[in-house]
């Protein structure tokens, strides 16, 4: 099964750093394709950008040339989603709606994190359009953002464990760590957090593979395009 693992920004190093982290976590005969945007910015840090994206999803898509047997949205704001799935005749994942759905199987209320104050308005709405406000009531945001994160991991994780501990207390069950700059960070995360942290690229790649293998048919895939 081929998995087309689209980074609608422009960032080759975040792509590179996704792809890896879903060939980490992916089954075994499970194949990981992936492709950059050609346009956009490297990091989302506003709704135009987020928008831009979208459009740099689709055209990604439109111009892959290998088969692929699904789509996994590799951008945490889960941008063009819509647009993706009424373009592809195979399934279409999403980044923060794969996490939360995982997040929600194992408690009743769960938070999301990420990086910067001025995304969580985005992250909040994009919650929201998924349903989830009653049972996604916290969403909350490192004064460090994503771009300074990548300068200073250390200092952001260290950022990162005290308002998940805030949230614990507040009631979180769960935390899904939104941003693809923190993909691969949940273990090193996890270590002194008393609530699971869910990583987003397991839990896209795990939901993608179920549902690649619920379309195969006896003669092979559904078609890729």
């Amino acid at each position: 099964m081929r998995l087309l693992l689209v980074n609608p920004n422009s960032s080759k190093d975040i792509t590179a750093q996704l792809a890896r982290q879903a060939r980490a976590c992916a089954s075994v005969g499970t194949e990981v394709l992936e492709t950059t945007g050609a346009f956009g910015a490297e990091v989302i840090a506003s709704r135009e950008a987020a928008e831009l994206s979208a459009a740099a999803a689709l055209d990604a898509v439109q111009r892959e040339a290998r088969p692929f047997d699904a789509v996994l949205l590799a951008i945490s704001l889960d941008c063009g989603l819509a647009a993706l799935r009424a373009h592809c005749r195979v399934p279409v994942v999403g980044l923060s709606e794969a996490a939360l759905l995982r997040a929600l199987a194992l408690t009743e209320r769960a938070a999301l994190v990420t990086l910067g104050t001025a995304m969580r308005p985005l992250y909040a709405d994009m919650v929201a359009g998924y349903g989830l406000a009653d049972r996604v009531p916290w969403v909350q945001a490192t004064a460090m953002t994503a771009v300074q994160f990548r300068a200073d991991p250390e200092g952001g994780l260290a950022q990162l464990r005290a308002l998940v501990d805030e949230l614990r207390q507040e009631g979180a069950g769960a935390v899904v760590l939104a941003g693809a700059v923190l993909a691969g960070y949940a273990p090193q995360l996890q270590q002194g957090c008393a609530v699971p942290l869910i990583d987003a690229i397991p839990a896209a790649v795990a939901r993608a593979e179920a549902l690649m293998a619920a379309v195969m048919t006896p003669t092979g895939p559904a078609p890729a395009r």
